[in-house]
């Protein structure tokens, strides 16, 4: 997704993300990818890989890998009438490692979609 799609363009869902195969366990299948504006979440059937850059420009970038056992659920915050955002926060035992995903008001079907898929398949 280059510069132009991320600021344009609506979140994207696929099965796979060459970016995850240098971490993935012998035995771990990949569930489904999310590609939010600064996000990717990827559900695998061990946990959640996350990977968020602070700006759109990528100049900060952040990884994380949280086993199943320690989510315990998931949020949606949805934003006001003169926001354009919304966030999905996936909870853990740890309130300190809690993801917070910001995302446009548009790809709130989207966040959905994930929010179930944690439920369904991590939870």
């Amino acid at each position: 997704m280059n510069l132009f799609q991320k600021i344009t363009g609506r979140a994207e869902v696929s099965d796979f993300t060459e970016r995850l195969l240098p971490y993935l366990s012998k035995n771990e299948k990949i569930v489904k990818v999310f590609k939010f504006w600064t996000d990717e979440v990827v559900l695998t059937d061990k946990g959640i890989y996350h990977w968020n850059q602070k700006f759109i420009y990528g100049k900060k970038r952040n990884f994380i890998f949280i086993k199943k056992e320690i989510l315990i659920g998931n949020s949606i915050e949805e934003a006001g009438i003169f926001n354009l955002s919304n966030n999905i926060i996936i909870l853990t035992r740890n309130p300190n490692l809690d993801i917070k995903i910001k995302l446009r008001k548009i790809d709130k079907e989207i966040a959905i979609k994930l929010a179930n898929l944690i439920k369904e398949k991590i939870l």
